[in-house]
């Protein structure tokens, strides 16, 4: 146990006053986890790149157009001697070589491969953007999980508060009476032990409060270093059916729907490997220019 408390006991200090002791309601906590998650930033940024990569380009729908261009420039020297005794010397004769050319392909069929990919990529824009979604609720369920734990233990804690003027009173009845003889002393040392176990209570809700603002502040991703308090509130709950429940669970639960969008493009992957077993129509042009020149004669 003295680990534990070591242990968490940093985390405590660093959230001594986040919120300047003043009230932290629930709205302020999801949209600050909403501004700081760094999970539903990569989430955002993965949805916003799926959404980039949904074009009928990337599916294969238009043509692939290549140009290639070079260029060789040299500077030689010649000495040539022939069998009839006629020499040929010549120091720097230039030379340029240059070329260009460019290529147009176009695939005009070949097996609704770009057609099923150009679905696969709209399915796959859809699956980042349902786990989003999946990701903001996951978070937002944390933060109201940890908010109301904080609640519940600073609730408790007020009890606790409560009780202690009740053990008090309680200690000194049990003194007066001990002391003009109406009870026995084990009544006044039993009523102290009771008010020094109430004491000890409070010490360790204390720190079970502190520990819940803690893990709090640890998914609000927040660095201050100020203490704060949340608000009392009661959440209201809707009379409840089971069967709506039901419904509403296959219709509109998140999970589930990526599970169906993962299932979508396997079954467009599979549609993309028989493709391939289908003959390729391809479209293609070709242009060339190339130029050579040198200085020297011989």
């Amino acid at each position: 146990m003295k680990l534990k408390l070591t242990l968490i006991l940093p985390l405590v200090l660093a959230v001594s006053g986040v919120y300047g002791q003043t009230t932290l309601t629930l709205n302020t906590a999801i949209e600050t986890v909403l501004k700081n998650n760094y999970g539903i930033q990569i989430s955002k940024n993965n949805a916003q790149i799926a959404a980039n990569n949904h074009t009928i380009g990337n599916a294969g729908f238009t043509p692939q157009i290549n140009f290639v261009a070079n260029g060789t420039i040299g500077n030689n020297n010649i000495n040539q001697r022939f069998t009839n005794g006629t020499e040929i010397v010549k120091n720097g004769v230039g030379s340029s070589n240059y070329g260009t050319g460019i290529t147009v392909d176009w695939v005009l069929f070949n097996g609704l491969r770009a057609h099923y990919l150009y679905k696969q990529l709209g399915v796959v824009q859809s699956f980042n953007e349902t786990q989003l979604k999946s990701d903001i609720n996951n978070t937002v369920g944390d933060v109201m999980s940890a908010y109301f734990n904080v609640l519940r233990e600073q609730q408790t804690l007020t009890n606790l508060d409560s009780n202690l003027a009740i053990f008090t009173e309680r200690l000194k009845i049990a003194d007066t009476r001990f002391t003009i003889g109406s009870a026995a002393k084990t009544d006044m040392l039993q009523a102290k032990i009771d008010l020094n176990e109430q004491k000890s209570l409070i010490i360790r809700q204390k720190g079970a409060v502190m520990i819940a603002k803690a893990q709090l502040n640890q998914i609000l991703a927040k660095d201050d270093n100020q203490d704060f308090t949340v608000e009392e509130i009661t959440p209201e709950l809707d009379s409840l059916n089971y069967d709506s429940l039901r419904k509403a669970l296959y219709q509109n639960n998140i999970d589930i729907m990526v599970l169906n969008r993962n299932v979508d493009i396997a079954a467009y992957n599979t549609k993309i490997a028989r493709s391939a077993i289908s003959p390729t129509v391809l479209l293609g042009s070709q242009y060339n220019f190339a130029r050579s020149s040198s200085q020297g004669r011989l």
